[in-house]
């Protein structure tokens, strides 16, 4: 995670942005080591998807991951 930043630093910043801008970033997870690879893996690969639609599908993801954490503990009556 520390060498991220240094090896693209072009879109880090993005990939910043987007987990925290003001569009409901409390309720996403936080980023795990296989996202970081993941995203990664995408935004080198030699045919990349636009950059704005790999953060778009990793912010999303992680909104639908906290979204069935919450769900999961309330089912049991615990809080997350």
């Amino acid at each position: 995670m520390v060498l991220a930043p240094s090896v693209c630093p072009m879109w880090w910043g993005r990939v910043r942005e987007a987990s925290t801008a003001g569009n409901g970033s409390s309720q996403l997870t936080h980023l795990s080591l296989a996202e970081i690879r993941r995203l990664i893996t995408r935004l080198t690969d030699r045919r990349p998807a636009p950059i704005d639609h790999i953060l778009h599908w990793s912010t999303w993801r992680r909104r639908r991951q906290h979204q069935a954490r919450v769900s999961h503990y309330k089912r049991r009556g615990h809080s997350p």
